[in-house]
């Protein structure tokens, strides 16, 4: 076409003037650059005609596409069928499904495009009918055909684009339905492939290899594909895999690799970030699992964690020496920490008698009158407990001096009632009638010299609140356990409380009763937490009945969690150690816990079998949701993924062993995948598993400063 553009307006004038009707002016700036070309070819010669002309073939301009459009929808949907059927139909089904399943979606297909067109153009044309359809895909032997060949090619530029669209499409089917990104398989294993082939069978056409060309150029494409496609497929895994802990988390992993490092265990990236997340990242340490599975991690985390159970036993040891060095005699330990658990009980009935002692020097001398003495004595059970005291030359000594009806002698009376109150209770056969009676007189004994004397009630009254309030609790708790145990189970029990035993604020009552003994003994005081905790250890380093490889892999996590891996219990233990060994030797004893407490998160041998498939399907970029092929190029993808595991799960295996260096690429790389942080969508379909071993982090024990400062 003309461009008049570019004409100026007098060769403009000129050209319309030379076809145009003389006796008709013309108004070339109300014309259309149609109806100017028009009267420029000398088609019409006035502006009605030159119109007419216009709207004549811009409506054939636009019925000519229809065919080529037809035919190119035509032959998409020919390609997709054949394929579709190749992919499903076994091969005595395949007559039926071409009938019953393609000829109605071809037929539906050529009908909506057929109305397109008429659209269009302003046609009426017809489809082909469904009966028609389904004749031509009844052909015989259809496997050797493509359902495109049934399909009328009509010549000219339709005929042209529907043989490579057919031959592009057909591997569609196998393409989408293998395992992984649908859009990336349709490109990479289904359109490239098809479009290779078109072109190599054109190429090859009437020589020898020519029934060759198509499928070599099909495969060598999509094989080329995958290798190239997604080179960071084991780098996003990763980032998914720690998507449960936060940015702040991944520096908290970095300290305590260091800090692992530095008591000589070798923690691995995905150890440390489980601990700070409190198994949070789970799929992490899945992942870890399955590279140790495969051949291209099992060298690198096994030769990194081979010397695990020497480094963490190495560990605990070290940690046991900072509290104190091991006892020459260990069994006398429970022993010599009874004696001085008894003498701490009774440094603190002193202290509390000594502040009551003047008030009871005041009141010692006072006289009874004669006649409630009388009635005292009327009173079997007191006339009983004075005679019996007046007849013991150890307890007499003290009231010798004094007549029986003083303050000082009643005392004496009382304190005989209170014993033989508790003997009554506490025997084999407790006998609470007795105690019954001999509490009644007792209590009418105290009511009594409270009338008599004040300071007497007074100082009963400094007795007994202190008694309640500070001498109580230690004979009930850690303490008084010590006190009344000769052996290692008692100091356990005592200084390292286990499950149900494991009570709110203990580790309050724990401080403060190794603080008496160690006031008492403070040598005693350092075996006995040393001497409990070796215990602890000892156990946790014996030899199992499943024998994991590299040795006892899980010991150190295993002592970590008998004497203080996670919350109170953590508490409770380092309250010990600070009230024997210092605040210093506390706070390598937490650091320590949390080294060895983290070397838990490293999933059993064989466990999560579910859980690996899916992170074989991770790096592999598949999805194990997905159905088999049965096709050759529904499995080129998971060829070319298996070739590659070995390489991706030693990357994997040589990242979670590179320490800090890999956390730090780890947080650059989750900055560069945000969406892989973010996404939930694998946490929907696989879930999240449950945890090994708790953590509890950097405990917060009142009075003691944090490692972290």
């Amino acid at each position: 076409m003309v461009d008049f553009s570019k004409m100026t307006d007098e060769e403009l004038e000129a050209l319309v003037n030379k076809n145009k009707r003389q006796d008709q002016p013309l108004d070339l700036s109300a014309m259309d650059d149609a109806a100017l070309a028009a009267l420029a070819s000398g088609k019409a010669r006035t502006a009605s005609k030159a119109a007419s002309v216009a709207q004549t073939d811009e409506t054939n301009a636009r019925a000519s596409w229809r065919p080529q459009t037809d035919s190119i929808g035509r032959a998409a949907l020919g390609g997709l069928g054949y394929g579709a059927v190749e992919t499903f139909a076994p091969s005595g089904a395949i007559d039926l499904a071409g009938r019953y399943v393609v000829a109605p979606a071809m037929y539906g297909m050529d009908k909506a495009i057929t109305g397109i067109g008429n659209m269009i153009t302003g046609g009426n044309e017809q489809p082909t009918s469904l009966e028609e359809y389904r004749r031509r895909a009844g052909v015989t032997d259809p496997l050797s055909r493509r359902l495109s060949d049934v399909i009328p090619m009509d010549q000219g530029k339709e005929g042209t684009w529907a043989r490579p669209v057919s031959d592009i499409t057909e591997l569609l089917p196998q393409a989408i339905m293998a395992r992984g990104n649908m859009a990336k398989n349709a490109a990479v294993f289904g359109l490239a492939p098809g479009a290779a082939g078109y072109v190599a069978d054109q190429a090859a056409k009437g020589t020898r290899f020519e029934p060759y060309a198509k499928p070599a150029a099909q495969f060598a494409t999509a094989l080329a594909g995958g290798i190239m496609v997604d080179p960071a497929r084991g780098q996003k895994s990763v980032v998914s895999a720690t998507r449960g802990a936060s940015d702040e988390q991944m520096g908290q992993a970095m300290r305590l690799m260091a800090d692992a490092k530095q008591r000589g265990i070798n923690l691995t990236v995905d150890e440390a970030l489980a601990a700070v997340s409190n198994g949070a990242t789970t799929r992490l340490s899945n992942m870890r699992r399955l590279a140790e599975n495969t051949e291209g991690g099992r060298d690198v985390l096994s030769g990194y964690t081979a010397n695990r159970s020497n480094e963490t036993r190495a560990a605990a040891d070290a940690m046991l020496n900072r509290i104190g060095p091991a006892p020459d005699n260990p069994s006398l330990v429970p022993v010599r920490a009874q004696n001085a658990a008894g003498q701490s009980l009774d440094s603190v009935r002193q202290a509390i008698n000594s502040v009551a002692k003047p008030y009871y020097e005041a009141s010692r001398g006072a006289r009874v009158p004669q006649q409630q003495f009388n009635e005292l004595m009327q009173d079997p059970a007191f006339a009983k407990m004075l005679g019996e005291l007046r007849a013991d030359p150890v307890k007499n000594v003290r009231v010798a001096d004094l007549p029986d009806d003083t303050i000082g002698v009643l005392d004496a009376v009382k304190k005989r009632f209170g014993a033989n109150i508790d003997k009554a209770k506490s025997a084999f056969e407790p006998d609470n009638d007795l105690a019954d009676i001999l509490s009644a007189s007792n209590r009418n004994l105290v009511s009594v010299a409270d009338n008599v004397s004040p300071d007497y009630k007074t100082a009963r009254g400094i007795v007994e609140d202190k008694t309640r309030r500070l001498l109580e609790p230690l004979k009930a708790g850690p303490l008084g356990t010590i006190a009344n145990s000769s052996d290692v189970a008692g100091l356990r029990s005592a200084i390292i409380p286990q499950g149900k035993n494991v009570l709110e604020r203990q580790d309050r009552e724990i401080r403060k009763a190794m603080g008496l003994l160690s006031s008492v003994d403070g040598q005693t005081a350092r075996d006995a937490v040393r001497v409990a905790s070796g215990a602890e250890k000892n156990a946790a380093f014996t030899p199992r009945t499943v024998v994991m490889e590299g040795g006892d892999f899980y010991g150190g996590s295993r002592f970590a969690n008998a004497v203080g891996a996670q919350g109170q219990q953590r508490k409770n233990f380092l309250a010990a150690v600070d009230a024997v060994s210092g605040r210093d030797a506390a706070k390598e004893v937490n650091t320590t816990l949390d080294a060895l407490a983290a070397t838990g998160y490293r999933p059993a041998t064989g466990s999560r079998t579910a859980f690996n498939a899916q992170d074989m399907a991770d790096l592999r970029g598949t999805s194990i949701a997905g159905i088999d092929a049965t096709r050759p190029f529904a499995m080129v993808a998971d060829f070319i993924e298996q070739a590659r595991m070995t390489g991706r799960t030693k990357e994997i295996a040589d990242f979670l062993t590179s320490g800090n260096v890999s956390l730090t690429q780890l947080m650059e790389l989750r900055r560069r995948y945000p969406d892989l942080v973010t996404d939930r969508m694998l946490d929907k379909v696989i879930g999240r598993g449950g945890r090994t071993v708790g953590f509890a982090g950097r405990a917060s024990v009142p009075g003691l400063i944090s490692s972290d400062e």
